[in-house]
């Protein structure tokens, strides 16, 4: 598997806050409720290298995170023309417990949308990750480091990149007051049997 990264765009804050008004116009068109649309990822992140794809963060009440809320989110997001880019494609929960994947290709930036609950362990390890990140100068950069080094390797699958990057994800958390329960707990949602393709 080939991993190309970009040097950070400072266009890519644009590009998300276009994508984000996009979203909740959909969204609120459809009476589809959510709470909060969030940039994060390495693209949220300044002069932090990055595959250019946004990852976005779509939050729904704990109430609302279930099948019939999912179910009428895929179809606002796949199907409807309320949405300036449809066509999005629902992944399910693919490699993370606790969240549904969404992703629309054949645009540049490509996206990626995890929509999860407020409360979600998910949610919160993001949020810490990059705004710890965001202020954390040296351990952006060793992150950047990893990163780069795991992009020489001969890695076939982008869970063994994810996975490789746990020692220095969980470094990044433990900065940011998380506690080793909690940093078991985050790496548990993992799901071990995915089938990667």
């Amino acid at each position: 598997m080939e991993i190309i990264f970009s040097r950070w765009n400072p266009q890519w804050r644009a590009q998300f806050r276009a994508i984000q008004a996009d979203l909740g116009g959909g969204l609120k068109k459809n009476r589809v409720s959510y709470l909060t649309i969030e940039h994060v990822g390495s693209t949220s992140i300044a002069h932090l290298v990055a595959k250019p794809m946004l990852d976005i963060l779509i939050v729904v009440a704990d109430a609302d995170f279930n099948d019939s809320h999912r179910e009428r989110l895929k179809e606002v997001l796949c199907f409807s023309w309320d949405l300036h880019h449809g066509g999005y494609s629902y992944k399910g929960e693919s490699s993370i417990k606790g969240r549904w994947n969404f992703t629309l290709q054949g645009v540049i930036p490509e996206r990626k949308i995890a929509v999860v609950a407020e409360n979600s362990i998910y949610r919160r390890s993001c949020l810490a990750f990059r705004d710890t990140l965001k202020t954390q100068w040296e351990l952006r950069e060793q992150y950047s480091q990893v990163k780069q080094l795991l992009a020489r390797t001969e890695i076939q699958r982008i869970m063994q990149y994810s996975t490789a990057k746990n020692k220095i994800v969980s470094k990044v958390l433990k900065k940011a007051g998380w506690t080793d329960e909690e940093v078991d707990e985050k790496e548990g949602m993992v799901k071990k049997w995915y089938p990667e393709i």
